[in-house]
């Protein structure tokens, strides 16, 4: 292959293909060569073997997985990242200790393939607001396997179209079935490939960066200043849960200033911005909730009225997220009017719009301890049965348990397959992750 280099003269290097057929090697079938049969590709329900002398090549069928999946939140993936990388704060004793042995069973199992922990949102935009964006990106995309959660309000979004149908043809109370297969992007039962493909965001991060701790910033501060009038406050868990659930019915509001404000500009009353001419998240609520009556059957005429129906009524405070997130909120309430002093962490916000968008989904997650904390009291311990295990700080003892259990249960027939395809020393930790600089 030839290229030009700065002087526009030609220069040549030779690539060959057979660096991309590795180990394990076996007798290739056609040319009988020992040792030279090598695996070119691994895809999510086959992989190929070529020959590296004859370039003969087969394709062989993959078993079926089911893989568990481990959300971590962005605390562990920081912390996992900081015990690795050379270039990080030092963590001291056992809490270095405690996060390189979380990475080493985590990564062991995701190249046994029997767990992903899929990224999120959440991460990314963490990890914009970090000095370490690259490291952390290259630890939570190590340990997705390319799968994404979709984002929160996606996730909502769906839900919405499926309670607003139930809710308008007298189904409400039909149990509800969460597969995280329908939330996610990427193959989360599918076979790894060796190599993952990702890509650099570039200086633009900084604009989402400073977006970001603006936007959170103002969210805390909001907090805040409820959690003040919480302390006031001598009231019922309930109360405070339906106040927050039936607050939902604030995007009538919003969809209504937006559109105002649309037409305050096209006659001029305002100046045109960036800002007030993107619409909002409540628009594309209000917009999922008539194509749900439409799909009903609910005439045109009475889309809006029925709109404002589902919004005002209690049926909100059954809508899953809606509900996590309320209930969440009501225990930091109830902590207020307790007597707690100290206001919730800047992180609250967050933490609660993704275990509300996510724990109904997920076989288990590794969350903050004020989170699993709220989530291990009454009445959210049995409100919210979801089959998804969680885990703090708190319970890491458990929590490594549970992990040395999905492995223990694998059968010989899978792990043998791993090796088959993988090689012996495939499911070695990858803690050289940092030894090398970015490229």
């Amino acid at each position: 292959m030839a290229m030009a280099d700065d002087d526009s003269q030609a220069r040549e290097f030779v690539f060959d293909p057979k660096v991309f057929i590795s180990k394990p090697y076996r007798q290739c079938p056609k040319c009988r060569r020992q040792a030279s049969f090598g695996v070119l590709m691994i895809q999510p329900h086959d992989y190929r073997r070529r020959c590296r002398e004859c370039w003969h090549s087969e394709t062989f069928p993959l078993p079926q997985l089911r893989k568990k999946v481990l959300y971590l939140d962005q605390f562990a993936i920081s912390n996992m990242m900081k015990a690795l990388n050379p270039n990080a704060k030092p963590q001291k004793g056992e809490a270095d200790d405690l996060w390189r042995e979380l990475f080493r069973t985590v990564d062991r199992l995701c190249k046994l393939q029997l767990l992903v922990c899929p990224d999120s949102e959440f991460h990314w935009k963490e990890s914009l607001v970090s000095p370490f964006l690259g490291p952390l990106k290259r630890m939570y995309e190590l340990l997705s396997g390319g799968v994404t959660l979709h984002r929160r309000h996606a996730i909502e979004l769906s839900q919405i179209y499926k309670h607003v149908q139930r809710w308008a043809t007298g189904r409400e109370s039909q149990a509800w079935e969460f597969d995280l297969r329908a939330v996610a992007n990427g193959e989360v039962d599918g076979w790894w490939d060796r190599l993952m493909i990702t890509t650099n965001w570039g200086s633009i991060t900084d604009q989402w960066a400073d977006e970001f701790r603006r936007s959170r910033d103002t969210v805390h501060e909001g907090m805040v200043e409820v959690f003040q009038r919480w302390r006031q406050e001598r009231r019922d868990f309930w109360d405070w849960f339906r106040e927050e659930a039936r607050s939902y019915r604030a995007v009538l509001e919003v969809y209504t200033r937006y559109y105002q404000r649309l037409q305050d500009v096209s006659s001029g009353t305002v100046p045109p911005s960036l800002v007030g001419i993107l619409p909002p998240p409540a628009v594309a609520t209000v917009t999922t909730i008539h194509n749900a009556l439409t799909k009903a059957g609910i005439a045109q005429a009475e889309l809006w009225p029925r709109t404002v129906e589902y919004l005002t009524s209690d049926a909100v405070e059954r809508l899953p997220f809606n509900r996590i997130s309320a209930m969440l909120t009501a225990a930091i309430a109830r902590k207020a009017a307790a007597g707690q002093r100290r206001p919730p962490t800047r992180g609250i916000v967050n933490d609660i719009g993704l275990i509300s968008a996510y724990l109904p989904y997920l076989d288990s997650m590794f969350i903050d301890k004020e989170c699993h904390g709220y989530l291990m009291e009454q009445p959210l311990r049995d409100e919210l049965t979801y089959d998804c295990r969680v885990f703090s700080l708190n319970t890491t003892d458990e929590l490594l348990s549970y992990l040395r259990d999905i492995e223990a249960a694998a059968s010989s027939e899978h792990l043998a397959t791993v090796k088959e395809v993988y090689g012996d020393d495939w499911a070695t930790p990858y803690e050289s992750l940092y030894a090398e600089p970015e490229a």
